[in-house]
């Protein structure tokens, strides 16, 4: 049955929001993030130290884990960014991002012989996957094909996307490539928008300080 599914369309790498545990209530994933009483982190515990990686939620994070206590039921819940299965797979609705969800597709492509590789904007915390169609590279995320757009999200400006091969692509060196503006030319925009998009990459490009970005 495996060798019939879409890896895009597997319930395990689907998006899970961060949410409470027991009821399902959403913790709102916004950057600036508004201060929420009810949200902590804290230091892992002794159990959860092997598990836990930095990464962005609400902002970038270190190596924590988010304490919450749901202002709909009343539980709290502990949750964290990991790149280990049997903690990325926890069935009570337990927060997968995008970096979780490219480690899982990343998985099941190997375990299907899925040819994959990994887009990563730099100066920006995101990741996503491309498959070899037989002629092409494509974004595995339908979603990621707009990607350029959200250089208007007011978030800041990426530098540049980088299409990183590995054994999982074939043959990790050919298939290593800037695709900067290969995603400029998938969102299919019109003159000015590509105009400001090339300068607002630039700009970012020259700030030393990383602010723009």
């Amino acid at each position: 049955r495996l060798a019939s599914i879409d890896p895009q369309e597997c319930p395990m790498v689907q998006y899970v929001h961060a949410q409470c545990q027991t009821c399902g209530h959403r913790i709102p994933d916004q950057y600036p993030s508004p201060e929420d009483p009810n949200l902590t982190e804290e230091t892992p515990n002794e159990a959860e130290q092997q598990f836990v990686r930095a990464g962005w939620f609400r902002g970038p994070r270190g190596p924590v884990v988010f304490v919450y206590r749901c202002p709909e039921c009343g539980q709290t819940s502990r949750w964290y960014r990991s790149v280990s299965p049997e903690i990325i797979l926890n069935p009570s609705r337990w927060g997968r991002l995008c970096g979780e969800q490219e480690d899982l597709k990343s998985w099941l492509a190997k375990y299907l012989g899925v040819r994959l590789r990994v887009c990563c904007p730099l100066d920006w915390d995101h990741v996503w996957t491309e498959v070899f169609d037989g002629t092409f590279w494509q974004p595995l995320d339908p979603n990621c094909i707009n990607f350029a757009r959200r250089l208007h999200e007011g978030i800041g400006a990426w530098t540049g996307v980088l299409a990183l091969g590995s054994q999982l692509s074939g043959n990790a060196t050919q298939d290593s490539e800037d695709v900067t503006q290969a995603y400029l030319s998938r969102a299919s925009p019109k003159l000015e928008e590509m105009s400001t998009w090339l300068g607002m990459i630039s700009a970012a490009r020259a700030d030393a300080s990383g602010r723009s970005t």
